[in-house]
């Protein structure tokens, strides 16, 4: 459903996603309420939900700890103290990895160039975009992209995208 949502780009389709992912986490934290991965015993991490929400679709933006805060009802300090025992990482370390991550589909699936790739995605110099490319994912977006390549020209199963 998500995947429709996201390639039929629908009216409020990031509405309508938002709140598909939303009901993920919940129903991911139900099924593993207290686990250790979430951190702790793992109260926190719904009142997080439209913070991570919002990081997960707002990746480009400028990261504003106040307003993810606000998103969540908590005063800055809870919050910055709640994401770092719920996740073990700071909330910019968190939007840095997602960025990545998005950086690392753009790569795959796209012929854009990396210095596009890393405006995109947030980063405001290439030299920036990858130290921390590298520092996440161990190899240059150039390699990373090189190696993807080569996975697909070996077998055709693996490509992002289907050749018409």
């Amino acid at each position: 459903m998500i995947i429709g949502e996201l390639t039929d780009r629908e009216g409020h389709y990031r509405t309508a996603v938002r709140g598909m992912v939303e009901t993920l986490l919940v129903l991911l934290y139900r099924k593993h309420q207290g686990c250790s991965v979430f951190g702790g015993s793992g109260s926190s991490l719904p009142q997080l939900f439209p913070a991570i929400s919002y990081l997960d679709s707002e990746y480009a933006a400028e990261l504003d700890t106040a307003h993810l805060a606000y998103l969540c009802r908590l005063s800055s300090r809870q919050f910055m103290q709640r994401f770092q025992e719920s996740f073990q990482q700071t909330p910019l370390q968190y939007l840095r990895t997602v960025r990545i991550q998005k950086a690392c589909r753009m790569l795959t699936s796209s012929e854009t160039g990396i210095l596009d790739i890393a405006l995109q995605t947030g980063f405001h110099s290439l030299s920036s975009f990858n130290r921390y490319f590298h520092k996440i994912v161990g190899s240059s977006p150039q390699a990373f992209r090189n190696d993807r390549r080569a996975i697909v020209k070996k077998d055709p199963r693996y490509a992002p995208y289907r050749a018409t």
